[in-house]
């Protein structure tokens, strides 16, 4: 699918396609990090057949896709006045500030962000985590706006909340545009590893 945002172009797969079939979109390359849930954010220049280990990609590049995959953390697709950025966001790279990093990044290098594009990912709903992760996060993060126990040792987390967080607390003046679809409510559209456990993966560039 695709869709042009700020004169921007995103693209994403929806089922039966997946990330490893798609080479190439309108014929440019798409460069993919290898993503290990980490804070890492590289500046790519030029197109390169190997890939890096990072969790968000910026370039200033017009010459080839950057992009990420995802089968439940949240993508995230920034557009810049001057470059654009991809971020995989679970909540290992969320408890990491990774949004906020990523934008704080893209502003130290001179851009202006204008719009932020938020793919499907995992609800609140159906995420649900066990006590490490509640433990995990930061205090701010522990309260039901963003986590909510349901039993003893079981929380619901809200992923999107915690993106939105973290973009506001950067500018609350930058747009964020939500698909308003989910890969575990959307399962026929989208890969779900919490509801398949595939090691297929949806990609957004």
């Amino acid at each position: 699918m695709l869709k042009i945002i700020k004169n921007s172009e995103i693209f994403w797969t929806q089922k039966p396609l997946e990330a490893s079939q798609i080479k190439k979109i309108n014929n440019y390359p798409i460069f993919l990090p290898k993503q290990t849930h980490s804070d890492i954010i590289e500046f790519v220049s030029e197109y390169k057949n190997s890939s890096i280990y990072a969790d968000a990609l910026i370039t200033t590049s017009t010459n080839f896709f950057i992009g990420v995959k995802t089968a439940d953390c949240v993508p995230i697709l920034i557009i810049g006045d001057s470059m654009v950025g991809a971020v995989h966001a679970g909540w290992r790279g969320l408890v990491q500030s990774i949004v906020f990093k990523t934008l704080e990044k893209m502003d130290d290098l001179g851009c202006n962000i204008k719009q932020i594009f938020v793919g499907a990912h995992i609800c609140r709903n159906c995420y649900e985590v066990g006590q490490n992760v509640a433990n995990a996060l930061p205090s701010y993060y522990k309260n039901e706006k963003y986590l909510k126990k349901i039993s003893s040792g079981k929380y619901l987390l809200d992923l999107f909340a915690i993106v939105c967080h973290q973009v506001e607390i950067f500018n609350p003046l930058i747009k964020i545009e939500h698909m308003g679809k989910y890969t575990c409510c959307n399962n026929n559209l989208f890969y779900s590893y919490r509801k398949e456990k595939t090691q297929k993966r949806n990609l957004w560039a």
